[in-house]
């Protein structure tokens, strides 16, 4: 229903010979429908999630409490090996042609073949820096002063970054418009995406943007 009422609506305010006053009210009208359409669809059934510490893998202190957990970190582990993988044994294997068969091709082989030894290796280079933005878990002190965040290094080892709540700085704040809400902040210098439903409670995610 509410889709058929947006499409409805759509086709009133774009008819040219409507009044301009009207026009703005039906695109609001619009605006507010597919909001409402969007609200819906997405907490209508709210799947439950569980986070789960891992003290002992990341090396964090037993008195740190766990208030993130990215839930595409099972994603993002995979995809980083494949990619790796895959990359590195495309580089090998035209770099092998090339040495050990130049006499058999042709000047325009050599250069695809070296074309795609070169793209093999920026697709692992460039997969293994986007996957450190993402941070994997968050752990924080009890009184929610010093923080300690989880990330895949460059080479797939879990690395750590510490920062307190005065080091955060929210680079792009999100808005009521976005289907998900998402954020960029600043810790230490280097840049981390978050997403606001991997926090255990809303107010860590106001921390890391600035809010109270």
């Amino acid at each position: 229903m509410w889709h058929l009422s947006c499409k409805r609506i759509y086709l009133i305010y774009c008819w040219p010979f409507r009044s301009r006053e009207l026009c703005y009210k039906l695109k609001k009208q619009k605006f507010l429908a597919y909001a409402v359409l969007q609200g819906r669809i997405f907490s209508s059934s709210p799947k439950k999630y569980s986070f789960h510490p891992q003290h002992k893998k990341d090396n964090i202190p037993k008195d740190y409490i766990l208030i993130y957990e990215n839930r595409l970190r099972k994603i993002i582990g995979p995809a980083r090996v494949v990619s790796t993988i895959t990359g590195l044994a495309t580089a090998a294997m035209c770099l092998e042609y090339i040495v050990n068969f130049p006499e058999t091709m042709e000047a325009w082989n050599i250069y695809v073949v070296s074309g795609t030894c070169v793209f093999s290796l920026f697709i692992v280079v460039f997969m293994n820096l986007m996957f450190r933005y993402y941070l994997l878990r968050i752990y924080a002190s009890e009184d929610s002063q010093r923080f300690i965040g989880v990330y895949h290094g460059f080479f797939g080892n879990l690395k750590q970054v510490k920062y307190s709540s005065s080091d955060l700085t929210a680079i792009r704040h999100p808005t009521s418009q976005s289907l998900q809400v998402k954020c960029n902040v600043y810790l230490n210098g280097r840049m981390f995406h978050l997403r606001d439903k991997d926090f255990v409670l809303p107010k860590y995610f106001n921390m890391h943007l600035g809010l109270k």
